[in-house]
């Protein structure tokens, strides 16, 4: 996804032997170009990132960079929901309460005074 701040969010993830998805990074906030260096073999993108950044992706990585269509770029409501079912029957569930945001990048008020103090 698309930070605009010459920024991805992303993780990258590898289909295992039972062919579910298994996460090999952990979620990221990185530019293009560093993503780029850490990908040795073919991978599928996904999310708005590819319009602002397809040019650069594909000049960085050629034939491994594989560019999901435009029908199937984005999140669908009824695979969220098929993916919280699978989670629900195993009894893992966000308790509300106790739930908190996960973020990836430092806001930019945050960045700010950190390098303010450089």
């Amino acid at each position: 996804l698309d930070v605009r701040k010459k920024e991805v969010y992303t993780a990258l993830y590898k289909r295992g032997g039972d062919n579910v998805l298994k996460k090999v990074t952990p979620d990221l906030a990185e530019n293009p170009g560093d993503l780029c260096k850490r990908i040795k073999e073919k991978v599928v993108f996904l999310g708005d990132g590819i319009k602002v950044y397809h040019t650069l992706i594909k000049e960085k990585l050629g034939n491994l960079a594989i560019f999901a269509p435009l029908n199937l770029r984005f999140p669908r409501a009824a695979n969220v929901a098929k993916l919280s079912l699978d989670q629900f029957k195993k009894n893992n569930i966000l308790d509300l309460k106790t739930f908190t945001a996960l973020y990836v990048r430092r806001s930019g008020a945050e960045l700010k005074f950190r390098d303010s103090k450089k």
